[in-house]
């Protein structure tokens, strides 16, 4: 969602990049100077997506990471688990045979 705001943008400020240029061909400065005031506006949304968009990839990556560290300890955990109910199983049984 992010990245097609941020394409939408970039597409605007086109826009805006075109009307201030051809603002500027008929002569009409202000007409071009505003149109190059929001050609910058949308650049700087854009940007900010961008920016939003990076961020976001370095925290899904952080949290991918330590998804896969506790799915590790879990798995480490139930591996102790069957362990030692293995183990009082069998000192039970050898306890029963007493």
């Amino acid at each position: 969602m992010l990245e097609k705001k941020a394409q939408g943008n970039k597409e605007k400020a086109a826009e805006w990049m075109c009307k201030a240029e051809l603002a500027v061909d008929k002569g009409h400065d202000d007409l071009a100077r505003a149109a190059l005031e929001r050609h910058k506006s949308y650049e700087q949304l854009a940007q900010s997506f961008v920016q939003q968009v990076d961020d976001q990839k370095v925290q899904v990556e952080n949290l991918k990471t330590a998804l896969s560290k506790l799915e590790q300890k879990l798995a480490e955990a139930e591996s102790k688990s069957d362990l030692l109910i293995a183990q009082h199983r069998r000192s039970a049984r050898s306890g029963q045979s007493q």
